[in-house]
């Protein structure tokens, strides 16, 4: 729950006007941004494609390239090259100076920088000769801003912030350098300067809603909330519709203790934006607290179908313990397990709940215990929607087997993995095949996943997934060899296979004994 005085898990956005059109800056026309993917960029965050570059399949393809491997050297080359050949000169030199970021002693990418300045130069030569003839704004400034917005939409601010600078040396008044000088800062952490950088740009364009925002969001980092919400409210006023506003104003009014305040924000950012999901989860949170459950469920359903962890794992626990919602111990696993992959911790420990509940606790809470497994079984029932053309489905049977059996090996070893963490037999006993032996020719034995799963659950302290990982440990299957690890494994264990795995053990911890005890010298002999 996001304590009263920090708001850890809000996303502080920061949009600006970096996608603006010339001319306007952060005026009431700036539409509001899309709230699950406006997040604060990342350090590799690719720029969109350029306007008349979207059909040059050669950029499709080395940005492609880029995705799939960031440090490529020679692909962000050749997306230079062709970016700044095309009269993408600001772009291109971007992509080339990242080349020589990556691989310092790449002469082509120097010598391409080289020429792509020297065009940029001549351009630039070129356009302020023209704004002295036709006495139009600077152009040469707005080349800067070009770069430096660049630079920003590839995650290089302290370069970005380099040419905003000098943009603004030619030309101080320049609101959109200035917001967007705002921009790189603040996603550098230098939180005071891109105040200073907001501030101006309302001294320049009092009435702008946009810029009141982005000076709320920057407070709201120095958890200055009275400002903040000053800011929001100003911007609310002069641009009612910007639902951003109204998300920060939301979590400034929880943060400042105003819980029905903050309900009524979050209901204002919906009605705004329908398919908000930080707003619906942060709603859900709000009606949690003042135990309006049923209510929260809905948001919490909302959010989670847009794929937001946290919400998926509250919505789980609404179903688990009927809450809120109707009992649903399957609709709470399959939640839960959504959340798991995303990382929530408290959805994995949910899961091992109850899959320690099942298997552990079966004598002493036989119904519990019943209604749990059929739970578990009705979801792996499910992952068979997920291959319609999958053939051979027989009762009970685990689709990864089937998978197995269909050549499709590559899907089968996740799918495997799921069911097996859903409690199914079969499962488990051909991933400890798979890890033991992998697939000839197709893919190698010990594979980490597996090894992953054994290890989870024997933590937990399901009895044979703790045999496998001793058999692990005494075997040095993928891992060091760890008899002692093996045999703590096994401690108390009375089943069968653990028993003759221990005295496998004990035969392999004899083993160096006799070797010593043969290789020692005969004592002397006293007469």
């Amino acid at each position: 729950m996001t304590s009263a005085k920090t708001f850890s898990g809000v996303i502080l956005v920061i949009t600006l006007a970096l996608s603006l059109p010339r001319g306007v800056v952060l005026g009431a026309e700036t539409q509001p941004p899309d709230p699950v993917k406006i997040v604060t960029p990342e350090g590799e965050a690719m720029p969109r494609p350029l306007a008349g570059t979207e059909a040059n399949p050669v950029l499709t393809e080395l940005r492609e390239a880029i995705r799939l491997n960031p440090n490529h050297a020679d692909a962000h080359f050749a997306l230079g090259v062709e970016l700044y050949t095309t009269g993408h000169i600001a772009e291109g030199i971007a992509e080339l100076r990242e080349a020589i970021r990556l691989q310092p002693d790449h002469a082509d990418g120097r010598y391409h920088l080289a020429m792509a300045l020297m065009k940029q130069r001549d351009e630039l030569t070129r356009a302020e000769m023209n704004r002295a003839a036709s006495s139009r704004e600077p152009v040469l400034a707005e080349t800067y801003l070009d770069l430096g917005k660049a630079l920003i939409a590839l995650g290089k601010f302290t370069a970005a912030v380099m040419e905003l600078r000098e943009a603004l040396r030619l030309q101080p008044t320049f609101v959109e350098a200035h917001a967007s000088l705002g921009v790189a800062l603040f996603n550098m952490g230098d939180l005071e300067n891109a105040i200073e950088e907001y501030r101006t740009v309302l001294k320049l364009q009092p009435e702008a809603g946009q810029a009141h925002l982005n000076l709320a969001t920057a407070l709201m980092g120095q958890h200055d909330w009275p400002a903040a919400r000053t800011e929001l409210q100003e911007a609310l006023r002069l641009q009612p519709n910007l639902v951003q506003a109204q998300y920060s104003l939301g979590v400034v009014l929880y943060t400042m203790g105003d819980v029905a305040g903050a309900i009524d924000a979050y209901r204002e950012a919906l009605r705004l934006q329908s398919d908000f999901a930080e707003a619906h989860y942060n709603l859900g949170l709000m009606l949690k607290l003042t135990n309006q459950e049923a209510d929260a469920v809905q948001e919490f359903h909302h959010a989670a179908l847009a794929g937001l962890p946290k919400a998926q794992y509250f919505l789980g626990a609404a179903y688990a313990s009927g809450v809120g919602a109707d009992k649903n111990l399957a609709a709470a696993i399959r939640w839960w397990f959504r959340a798991a992959e995303q990382g929530v911790t408290q959805a994995r420990e949910g899961l091992a709940q109850l899959r320690r509940t099942a298997v552990l606790q079966a004598k002493q809470s036989p119904d519990e215990a019943r209604a749990i497994l059929m739970a578990f079984q009705d979801c792996r029932r499910e992952i068979w929607f997920e291959f319609p053309d999958l053939q051979g489905k027989a009762s009970e049977e685990s689709a990864g087997i089937a998978l197995l059996r269909q050549g499709q090996w590559q899907e089968a070893i996740p799918v495997l993995i799921r069911e097996a963490y859903g409690l199914s037999e079969p499962a488990q006993t051909q991933l400890q095949t798979l890890y033991e032996e992998g697939i000839e020719g197709q893919w190698p034995a010990y594979d980490p996943r597996i090894l992953s799963y054994f290890k989870t659950t024997a933590a937990e302290g399901l009895l044979r997934p703790r045999i496998m990982l001793a058999r692990i440990y005494t075997k040095g299957w993928g891992v060091s060899q760890d008899l002692n690890k093996a045999m703590s494994l096994l401690k108390g264990n009375q089943d069968d296979e653990a028993q003759r795995l221990l005295k496998e053990i004990a035969a392999v911890q004899q083993e160096p004994q006799q070797a010593t005890r043969n290789t020692q010298p005969p004592s002397p002999t006293v007469p």
